[in-house]
């Protein structure tokens, strides 16, 4: 390899990026970037990264004690690499999506880079450098970062600005194994120092990191032929690392809900009250497997949300079929193993989907998180099947150059794609309506386009669209938003009602927005007696709601309770010590309730 190509294929790569992404800059934040950066307080703050190490438990509860969902500050303790750039950028731009997205693009090249690179130190491994064509040694990694460049399976990973801990993960991740087998080429300490670091990046970025020393381990046997012992004392440094991620987990489910049991630790990610859930969740797994590798072959009605059909028994046909339709496929591939004419073919096939399968596993096997699918986390294992592609491509009985045109050929298809879908993005409704097309039996997506036609003053839309919500599944936040358009055309009655219809659908993770529209209906109507009721019971799940005490002793004062106005004040601050707002809150109370007693003596 000469010196000069590694700066071409990364000056390109650049260009390319920013032809490609290059309007998506300005799209508004979408979907979770409302909630972990719009919404959060916890990344602004320079602060909170030290009180990592000063007070965990204090940043553990952060967002619960705000009334804001508890995620919040579990995303921000397993992954405070990802969110210490967001805070970057927030000190750069604030909330401005330019920077952010940049940023993401910026990644995104460097990891098409490193994908390069890494199927260039593949192709040197013992047991597939006899069967590589010279011509396929150019051309397998450079079809290889392409196509993964420029596929639109990756838009997620790149547009969606809070996926950033997906592609950071992955630069990290690339980094270590293309470092580690660097060390092990030259036995330079440097680069076996670089990868360590590398994963410890990843792990900090996201949690499917760790994978990484065991995939090192394994491609060091399967490409470059060492003995089991020899990989594992060369890797020993990263295989140091495997129970950073437990512990970290451990530490955060005990800070939070005081559980370290293995059943507690594995559901922090979501909140299914079902118990049968996670088990629902491996059974339908084998069967994402193939959806990942079907959309990175024929990338057809991508979505950000998909429906997927949930797998509930072991003697389901969906679960054993694609469980059958895995064992094909890796059948095939030790079949094109043995044979001296498709060797070179089998053995970028078998190196593909190991690599497939060790870093899709963490998301998509026995972890449960709230999601059976998502497209961004096909992005780091994607890299296994475009090295494979790129390699069946050069083993075709072809002129290199037919080869050539035929990859680009491809790359240029997926491109129009990738150009075509970034339109998607460029506004929530427009999103949103797409994945309503795609996913109309799924409540969440209706749910997202009603708050987009609100956000956009469409408020006949926007009630249409969450009453048709209900109609696909009833839920909580569905009765609650229409409660909240409502009051914003001041039809109390009729958010009263909603809010009323609501409440046999609780228990929820959504009930305090419910009740708090209902309490504001209640307010509305002046039955302050309900309204007392109703925001006492939304203390009861959000305490630390400061905004719901002041209402509350509003309604309070409307039924002459002075006495109840300084008691729900004084329990307040246990929870807001340092509120100045609240002590003006409670010094105003007393005076009135001085004067109330003079009213009533002698």
């Amino acid at each position: 390899m000469k010196r000069s190509e590694p700066l071409w294929v990364g000056l390109l790569l650049g260009i390319f990026g920013l032809v490609l992404f290059s309007r998506t800059l300005g799209y508004p934040m979408v979907f979770d970037d409302e909630i972990y950066l719009i919404g959060s307080p916890v990344f602004k703050s320079a602060e909170n990264f030290a009180s990592i190490f000063t007070n965990f438990k204090g940043v553990a509860t952060m967002a619960s004690r705000s009334g804001l969902e508890g995620d919040i500050s579990t995303n921000f303790l397993m992954r405070p690499l990802t969110y210490l750039t967001f805070h970057w950028n927030y000190r750069l731009e604030g909330l401005n999506p330019r920077g952010y997205r940049l940023l993401n693009v910026v990644i995104h090249c460097a990891n098409a880079f490193l994908v390069w690179r890494l199927a260039w130190l593949l192709l040197e491994g013992k047991r597939i450098q006899s069967a590589v064509k010279p011509a396929a040694r150019a051309l397998v990694p450079c079809l290889s970062a392409l196509l993964f460049f420029v596929h639109p399976l990756q838009l997620e990973s790149v547009v969606y600005i809070i996926q950033r801990a997906t592609s950071l993960c992955a630069f990290f991740y690339l980094a270590a194994i293309v470092c580690h087998f660097e060390a092990n080429n030259r036995s330079s300490p440097g680069w076996r120092i670089t990868s360590v670091l590398s994963v410890l990046g990843a792990m900090f970025c996201k949690e499917s990191a760790v994978t990484a020393p065991v995939l090192a381990v394994l491609l060091d046997v399967a490409a470059f032929g060492t003995g089991l012992r020899q990989a594992v004392w060369r890797a020993r440094w990263l295989l140091l690392t495997l129970p950073i991620l437990p512990l970290l987990l451990t530490a955060v489910s005990q800070a939070q809900t005081g559980g370290i049991a293995g059943k507690s630790v594995l559901n922090i990610a979501h909140s299914e009250g079902n118990s049968a859930y996670a088990f629902h969740y491996a059974l339908t797994q084998p069967g994402v497997w193939l959806r990942y590798l079907g959309l990175l072959i024929w990338p057809e009605s991508l979505n950000i949300d998909p429906d997927v059909p949930i797998v509930g028994k072991a003697t389901d046909f969906r679960f054993w079929g694609a469980f059958l339709g895995i064992g094909l496929i890796s059948g095939m591939v030790i079949f094109l193993r043995d044979r001296p004419r498709t060797r070179f073919a089998g053995e970028a096939a078998f190196l593909g989907l190991l690599w497939f399968a060790l870093t899709v596993s963490p998301d998509s096997s026995l972890v449960p998180l709230p999601d059976f699918m998502a497209e961004h986390r096909s992005y780091l294992p994607s890299v296994g099947i475009f090295i494979l592609g790129a390699a069946l491509l050069c083993s075709l009985p072809m002129p290199p150059l037919m080869t050539t045109a035929l990859g680009l050929a491809l790359a240029g298809a997926f491109s129009i794609a990738t150009f075509q879908r970034c339109t998607v993005w460029s506004s929530p409704e427009l999103l949103w309506r797409d994945v309503c097309d795609k996913s109309p039996g799924k409540p969440r997506p209706w749910l997202n386009l009603g708050a987009a036609y609100f956000e956009a003053g469409k408020m006949e839309q926007s009630e249409a669209t969450f009453l048709h919500s209900i109609e696909v599944t009833p839920t909580i936040p569905a009765f609650a938003n229409l409660a909240f358009i409502n009051l914003t055309r001041n039809l109390p009655e009729r958010a009263y009602e909603f809010g009323c219809m609501g409440l046999k659908y609780r228990p929820s993770g959504y009930d305090s927005l419910l009740l708090t529209h209902l309490g504001d209906a209640c307010v509305r109507l002046k039955r302050w007696q309900e309204a007392i009721s109703v925001y006492r019971e939304v203390l009861t799940l959000i305490p630390a709601r400061l905004d719901i005490r002041f209402r509350l002793c509003d309604c309070l004062m409307e039924t002459f309770n002075p006495a109840g106005v300084l008691e729900v004040l004084h329990a307040g601050t246990s929870f807001h010590p340092d509120s100045p707002e609240l002590r003006a809150a409670i010094a105003k109370a007393e005076a009135l309730q001085d004067r109330y007693k003079l009213r009533l003596g002698p």
